[in-house]
């Protein structure tokens, strides 16, 4: 007979803390490449770039410059769009487009120019190069001192973009011309708003000012960044369970963590697959999350969705609930764990498999 995995971790120290998310992930979230997860979690945080209606992110699909224009701007407005006049177009292709006013606002700023032909394309894909002269006037350069126009003008952008991480110097040849995505467009900002704002001495020379782009228009942002598999079936002795989606953050569902802690939502579905079709009882504390000595059990249920203290796998009624956990957040990497624990022939506790996910947990300001 099953038994609650409560009984085998009761001798370690419980942390008790009451906490939990905020994010929901992306339909598509696993396609967005590991390196670039972080940087879309606090673009889309920042309120800089947002998913699609389908509720997806389309990592892979191209950025149009007029998109990447509606993103300066909101980068320029702390996360949000402004009410922007509409006045007379600079461009002779954007008069009615839907971007005209994000556009309008960039070249006031300095910040893009058009083909050179009297129109500014905005429905054409946005290269490398081309959003990395945009992220660095918006840094403070000035296209005219640095010679963003004219004939060096990819050369001179490569430059700076290179000294402030922008892409790297080996493929900034090859890569300066290709479209931008938009994962590898919030890797991009995300790595600009990272960076120190500049200025010009008396010579005329950049220098570093001493707050970076983030904290010139964002303040302190508290973003807490889960990554790990979503899903994968894993096999037990008497069910399979798949892990959805994941959520991380200070605030769930009305409750707010207390101070130090996170919560982190796992959203699971068990399937009934034991081959004697009885119906398998299932607890709260059947999961916990692990980390170092320590382990929690997930939070009592406060609304509809959470798990049950209590419930039943039946055969061909899959279950579904949110596990929500709350952790230290100065945790980093724990793993979700399900161990198989049962009543013997003799009444006596045995232990059969142990299955552990991996997460890693990261804390951003």
């Amino acid at each position: 007979m099953k038994q609650t995995l409560s009984k085998v971790l009761a001798a370690l120290f419980l942390l008790g803390l009451i906490t939990l998310p905020a994010s929901a992930a992306f339909g598509d979230y696993n396609t967005i490449p590991h390196e670039n997860k972080i940087a879309v979690d606090c673009s889309v945080a920042r309120g800089i770039i947002s998913g699609r209606t389908d509720g997806n992110f389309d990592p892979n699909a191209p950025v149009t410059r007029a998109e990447m224009s509606k993103m300066i701007t909101i980068i320029l407005n702390s996360g949000k769009a402004p009410t922007l006049s509409s006045g007379t177009a600079s461009y002779t292709d954007t008069g009615s487009h839907w971007a005209k006013a994000y556009v309008e606002y960039c070249a006031k700023e300095g910040i893009v120019a058009g083909m050179g032909n009297g129109t500014f394309a905005p429905d054409g894909q946005v290269t490398y190069r081309q959003a990395a002269k945009m992220l660095l006037v918006v840094l403070g350069y000035d296209p005219a001192v640095e010679g963003f126009t004219g004939a060096d003008w990819a050369k001179n952008i490569d430059t700076r973009a290179i000294q402030k991480n922008l892409y790297i110097a080996s493929t900034a040849a090859a890569k300066g011309d290709t479209p931008l995505n938009r994962a590898a467009a919030a890797q991009m900002i995300w790595t600009t708003l990272s960076q120190k704002t500049v200025t010009y001495n008396a010579q005329k020379a950049a220098v570093d000012e001493p707050g970076t782009l983030d904290a010139k228009y964002f303040g302190e942002v508290e973003l807490f960044n889960l990554i790990g598999e979503t899903g994968v079936p894993h096999s037990t002795m008497w069910f399979d369970f798949t892990v959805n989606s994941f959520y991380t953050g200070k605030e769930y569902q009305g409750h707010v963590a207390n101070e130090g802690a996170v919560f982190v939502v796992l959203n699971i579905t068990m399937n009934h697959t034991w081959e004697w079709e009885e119906p398998i009882p299932m607890f709260l504390d059947d999961f916990v999350l692990l980390y170092g000595d320590y382990f929690t059990s997930p939070e009592i249920a406060w609304v509809e969705g959470m798990a049950p203290d209590t419930f039943e796998l039946t055969v061909g009624k899959p279950q579904t609930y949110s596990f929500v956990f709350c952790i230290e957040d100065t945790v980093k990497d724990f793993e979700l764990s399900f161990v198989e624990v049962f009543e013997g022939e003799n009444g006596e506790t045995e232990y059969g498999e142990t299955y552990s996910i991996p997460y890693t947990l990261y804390h951003h300001s």
